[in-house]
C-alpha cells in the first residue's frame, strides 16, 4: 500500500500532499484523484489471429475485419499475418483466407513483398561460411534450423497465396525455377524445399500443361542423378503427378 509522507497534515492543499510508492514514484493526491481508470484492453490484429481456429473461423473473421478496418498501416497488418503463418503453418490456409477477405490491395501487396523478402533471405550457414566467421558454429546451426523451418513455412504460405489467386502464375513459376536451380547442388534441403512447394502448387498448374510437363521432366532427370532418400522424395513427387496429384494408399 502507498504510504503518505511522515508529518502528513490533512489541512494542507491536496496539490502538495504527495504519496510515495515503493518503486520511487511520487504523485500528489490531486493526481491520484484525476488519474483516469484503465480502459479494457482493445483487441489487436495479433490478439485476434492468436484466437484463430477452424471451428470458430467465421467468428474470428468477423472480428479480424473489424479490427483491421481500424488499422491504417497496411504493412503492419501484413506483417502480423506473415508472422502468424510462419509460426503456425497448420492454419496457413486460414491466414490467407483472412487476407483475401479484407479485399485490400495494399495489404495483399505488402504480404506478397514480405513473402518475397523471406524467400530471398540468405541462410545463417551461407553467411557463416562466406564470411569465415569466428562465431560459435553450434549457435549458427541452431539459427540455421530455425531459418529452414521459417523458410519452409513461407513456401507453404506462398503456395496458399497462389491457390487463392493472390499470387500470380508468373511469380509462382519463377519460384519453382529458382528452387529447381538450387537442387543442382544435390544437397538435401533444396530438394525438400522443392518437393514441399510443388506438392502445394502442382495440382493448380494444370492450365499450363507445357510448363508443368517441362518441370516434371527436369524433376525426373534430377531424380536419376540422386540416390537414397532424396531420390525417393522426387520419385514420390513424380508418382503424385502421374496419378493426377491424387494420393494413393497401398
Amino acid at each position: 500500500m502507498p504510504k503518505p509522507y511522515a508529518g502528513y497534515d490533512p489541512s494542507l492543499p491536496k496539490s502538495i500532499i504527495k504519496i510515495s510508492y515503493p518503486s520511487g514514484e511520487e504523485i500528489t493526491i490531486d493526481d491520484l484523484v484525476k488519474k483516469p481508470a484503465s480502459s479494457p484492453k482493445e483487441n489487436t490484429i495479433e490478439s485476434v489471429l492468436n484466437q484463430l481456429s477452424r471451428k470458430d473461423f467465421e467468428k474470428t473473421k468477423t472480428e479480424f475485419i473489424k479490427v483491421a478496418k481500424l488499422e491504417t498501416d497496411s504493412p503492419k497488418i501484413a506483417a502480423s499475418i506473415l508472422d502468424q503463418a510462419l509460426t503456425d503453418p497448420n492454419f496457413v490456409d486460414l491466414y490467407v483466407a483472412l487476407a483475401k477477405t479484407l479485399d485490400n490491395k495494399n495489404v495483399t501487396s505488402a504480404l506478397l513483398n514480405s513473402c518475397q523478402d523471406e524467400f530471398q533471405k540468405e541462410s545463417p550457414a551461407s553467411k557463416f561460411f562466406k564470411n569465415e566467421s569466428d562465431n560459435n558454429a553450434d549457435g549458427m546451426w541452431e539459427e540455421e534450423e530455425q531459418f529452414r523451418k521459417r523458410r519452409t513455412n513461407n513456401l507453404l504460405l506462398l503456395g496458399e497465396l497462389f491457390k487463392s489467386g493472390l499470387l500470380n502464375k508468373k511469380a509462382t513459376q519463377s519460384i519453382i525455377n529458382e528452387l529447381l536451380e538450387k537442387c543442382s547442388s544435390q544437397e538435401d534441403y533444396p530438394v525438400q524445399e522443392y518437393c514441399t512447394f510443388l506438392n502445394a502448387v502442382g495440382p493448380h498448374l494444370s492450365s499450363d500443361q507445357e510448363y508443368i510437363v517441362s518441370v516434371m521432366s527436369r524433376t525426373d532427370a534430377l531424380a536419376q542423378s540422386l540416390q537414397g532418400l532424396l531420390q525417393e522424395d522426387l520419385k514420390d513427387l513424380l508418382n503424385l503427378y502421374n496419378n493426377g496429384w491424387q494420393v494413393r494408399y497401398n
